[in-house]
């Protein structure tokens, strides 16, 4: 009884790792969906789970892996290439929002695909051109 108490916790950990790893290993799998939106020949084309699709096509595919897992929304990740504009960004952000995933982490890169910046995201506030007193925040 007491080797079963003393293995346990390294049976327990060993299970939890091989699960977080097989979920790296599977485009796909319920731990993150990327859906990549690059610049080619000066035109955007997309990628869910590294498999290509039409902007057209964007919404039915991302609906169509989130119906796979309905119980728990996969995580998603959103790298734009640095071309895209805020619009194009937060329009995609718009659909995977529409096809029932959590707000997804965006990074955008460039050119040569070295690097990635994380883009965040504050709460909305009113528009305004008037100058603001230090310290005063208004709320919409």
């Amino acid at each position: 009884m007491i080797r079963i108490a003393r293995l346990l916790p390294n049976v327990l950990l060993g299970l939890a790792l091989l699960g977080v790893s097989s979920s790296f290993d599977q485009p796909g799998a319920p731990g993150t969906v990327i859906v990549v939106a690059d610049v080619v020949h000066k035109r955007p084309a997309y990628k869910v789970n590294s498999s290509p699709v039409s902007y057209l096509d964007l919404l039915d595919r991302l609906s169509s892996v989130r119906a796979k897992w309905p119980a728990v929304p996969p995580k998603v990740i959103l790298l734009a290439h640095e071309q895209l504009t805020l619009s194009q960004i937060d329009a995609l952000r718009g659909i995977i929002s529409k096809a029932g995933y959590e707000r997804p982490r965006v990074f955008y890169f460039g050119k040569d695909k070295r690097l990635m910046i994380e883009l965040t995201y504050s709460p909305a506030i009113p528009f305004s051109e008037k100058k603001v007193p230090p310290g005063q925040v208004t709320q919409p």
